[in-house]
């Protein structure tokens, strides 16, 4: 578990959304994005105007996808769980989760915000890939499987 990758901040604040007495139940989303995963699409875009839940959509997504914590006290309870591929999905992939919203008050700009992530995200993935080839001239790193 990281600071971005398969980090736990997704599942708290979906958990603390979940446990509101208005929280609607939205899971159903989550059966349009299960074949894109199969597909091995990697990235998603969530647009919606400004108030209309991005926030909340992308922590249930991070929180349902991620290995970073296992979410099924939530998910059990919610419209995903009838799916036929919910527990194949459930916490089994890796996902890199950056909300750009607000910079941290300890950043004077946001090129030292951009470099804290590259380097706590490289952190990230050494953990979890140590054999990973990292070349920080140009940000690429070279998984070998």
């Amino acid at each position: 578990m990281g600071i971005y990758l398969n980090s736990i901040s997704s599942y708290s604040l979906y958990k603390s959304e979940y446990t509101r007495p208005y929280f609607v139940d939205k899971s159903s989303l989550l059966k349009e994005l299960i074949p894109l995963a199969e597909q091995g699409n990697a990235h998603i875009c969530i647009t919606r105007p400004r108030r209309f839940g991005k926030t909340v959509m992308a922590n249930m997504i991070g929180a349902f996808f991620s290995k970073g914590v296992e979410s099924s006290d939530v998910f059990d309870r919610l419209q995903i769980s009838a799916d036929k591929d919910y527990r194949k999905h459930l916490n089994q992939h890796n996902v890199i989760y950056i909300d750009f919203s607000k910079m941290p008050g300890n950043c004077k700009s946001y090129m030292e915000y951009i470099t804290r992530i590259e380097e706590r995200l490289k952190r990230d993935l050494l953990k979890v890939y140590s054999e990973i080839e990292i070349y920080p001239e140009e940000f690429i790193f070279l998984i070998r499987n």
